[in-house]
């Protein structure tokens, strides 16, 4: 087609700034005709998108070697095989839109290694969507999404080589979590019940007790509570892309987790204030008291305004569970751990089970007890450290 004039972009969301609209049409005059186009992505973005646009109707690069258009045929994939989560698809969609910033109206064969270098040296240093620098944890995970694109356009021969296998992807640094000891965790169990019980509040308690994720504690409908037999039945998580309950991420999520008595207790005292409310019923055990469901988000933003106030200040509801689960590791073995946290893999536990030198006596000395020989005996720590003196 013969273009005419250099196109435009209109802006959809009338009641925003233009820094904040994120709803565009892209405008482009051809052979006496208007030709138009949605997009959704930061104004920047938008006229990226409407030289890539310029490009398609003129010609010059084909639709089908086209980034833009291969990344989202890519995704488009992605979201049929139905096999991913809603979750991992949004950050597909994030990373891609990161991507475009680089790589719009660009042929897919003609990328190469110092362009996808230089896009992450620009990620780290001048920003990506939101304007800020990123860390090494987000380009991580840009690069991954990225390489596997290219990995798919490698195999169905649109380049000739993915320029990611040359490079190394970014660095993680996410960083190292923080435990709170056990006399810290009992802390925060009788700061929130001093604070007066609430459906955070009890949610806050169930991850103190249980380990629990968030995502699982959010989710508990209250015939999970099986007073009888003193457990809690775990098998369901709230979704937070599409804040609804679902299945665990694997079936070895689906499991019953002993009750404290504290725990069993404050159950208890929760089911009375959701009945003098009138939502016994309701259908997630943390709720409001007029029986709605929290999301995931506004539980993380209320945590961050009470931590300090029950001595876990700097602690993310991800490090509850962290410090539950290292409470536990004394205490069980780690086959016993990987049942309590759900976890499919036996390789987490092993890094919470910690075997301390009087463990390690005692392994020896019931393997040396025979028929001739009845008893095997070693020093204590304690008994060590006296004779040291």
């Amino acid at each position: 087609m013969k273009l005419q004039g250099n196109g435009s972009v209109e802006q959809l969301e009338k009641d925003k700034a233009r820094s904040r609209c994120r709803k565009w049409k892209l405008w482009q005059r051809a052979d006496g005709k208007n030709h138009g186009r949605r997009f959704d992505g930061t104004y920047r973005q938008a006229l990226e998108a409407l030289e890539a646009f310029r490009a398609e109707l003129a010609g010059g690069v084909s639709d089908s070697m086209e980034f833009g258009a291969y990344a989202e045929r890519w995704l488009r994939y992605r979201e049929l095989s139905g096999e991913l989560s809603a979750g991992t698809l949004r950050n597909n969609r994030h990373d891609i839109d990161t991507l475009l910033m680089f790589f719009s109206g660009r042929s897919i064969d003609c990328i190469t290694a110092d362009d996808v270098r230089g896009c992450f040296i620009d990620l780290r240093t001048k920003g990506g969507l939101a304007g800020r620098p990123l860390s090494g944890t987000s380009c991580n995970h840009i690069y991954v999404t990225l390489n596997a694109i290219l990995s798919q356009a490698e195999d169905d021969g649109k380049i000739q080589r993915n320029p990611c296998r040359s490079l190394s992807a970014p660095r993680m640094d996410t960083r190292e979590r923080k435990a709170l000891t056990a006399e810290q965790l009992d802390g925060v169990f009788d700061g929130i019940c001093r604070r007066g019980l609430d459906g955070f509040g009890m949610a806050v308690l169930l991850m103190c007790d249980t380990g629990m994720r968030s995502e699982e504690a959010l989710a508990l409908a209250p015939s999970d509570i099986d007073y009888a037999r003193r457990v809690i039945h775990v098998s369901k998580a709230l979704k937070e892309a599409t804040n609804t309950i679902g299945r665990p991420k694997s079936a070895a999520g689906v499991r019953d987790i002993p009750m404290t008595d504290r725990l069993m207790a404050a159950c208890r005292e929760w089911d009375a204030i959701r009945d003098a409310h009138g939502v016994y019923d309701s259908e997630t055990l943390v709720c409001n008291l007029d029986g709605s469901r929290w999301t995931l988000n506004t539980f993380r933003v209320w945590w961050r305004g009470v931590s300090s106030d029950v001595g876990a200040e700097g602690c993310t509801p991800h490090e509850l569970r962290h410090s539950w689960l290292t409470k536990m590791g004394a205490f069980c073995n780690e086959f016993v751990l990987q049942k309590l946290a759900g976890w499919s893999s036996i390789a987490p536990a092993r890094i919470y089970v910690h075997q301390d030198i009087d463990a390690l006596y005692a392994a020896i000395s019931r393997s040396q007890v025979t028929s001739s020989v009845h008893s095997v005996n070693f020093p204590s720590t304690q008994e060590k450290a006296g004779q040291a003196i």
